[in-house]
């Protein structure tokens, strides 16, 4: 499998990320604020991997995802032309982060009301799990899960971002 990783300024910091090209076309493997998480989410990539020597890593932009990003960012866009693909996680987490990337914008959901969409009522904790562990920050839009009394609840980058992408979005908290 080749990986193509590259990274680039934004108005919320330096995004990095990892994405492929596979005969449906390019999709982001992971997206994050910092390097770190990348470089983490690579590390366990190849620990999950029989044949890690497999997993090339080439310097690859991607310029749609740059410029989706950075229009969604300046209030520009709302739907994401790119698709994510989860190489990780379990298969509770791969199902919350997909229903979770069908959130359209300006609208939020409860932890409760994912985990009763992803066929697990009462497992709301779950769910922020599963969205502590979002490897496509944005095109998984994590920022749009709140508290059931409507309070942001947690975000893993700075809190008062995800206030930032919500307020981007028409949404107020």
């Amino acid at each position: 499998m080749i990986l193509n990783k590259s990274c680039f300024k934004t108005k919320i910091g330096t995004l990095f990320y990892l994405w492929l090209d596979d005969k449906r076309g390019p999709k982001v493997a992971a997206l994050s604020i910092g390097e770190k998480p990348v470089k983490q989410y690579l590390q366990k990539l190849k620990d999950g991997s029989k044949n890690s020597h497999e997993i090339l890593i080439e310097d690859k932009k991607y310029p749609l995802l740059e410029k989706n990003i950075s229009d969604f960012l300046d209030g520009r866009l709302e739907h994401f032309d790119i698709k994510p693909v989860f190489l990780t996680g379990t298969e509770f987490e791969k199902k919350v982060w997909k229903e979770t990337s069908e959130i359209p914008f300006g609208w939020t959901c409860s932890y409760g009301e994912m985990a009763a969409i992803c066929g697990r009522p009462g497992a709301g904790r779950a769910v922020g799990n599963a969205m502590s562990k979002n490897p496509v920050l944005l095109i998984v839009p994590c920022h749009r899960i709140i508290k059931g009394d409507g309070s942001l609840g947690g975000f893993g980058f700075r809190p008062e971002l995800k206030k930032e992408l919500l307020a981007n979005e028409g949404v107020k908290i």
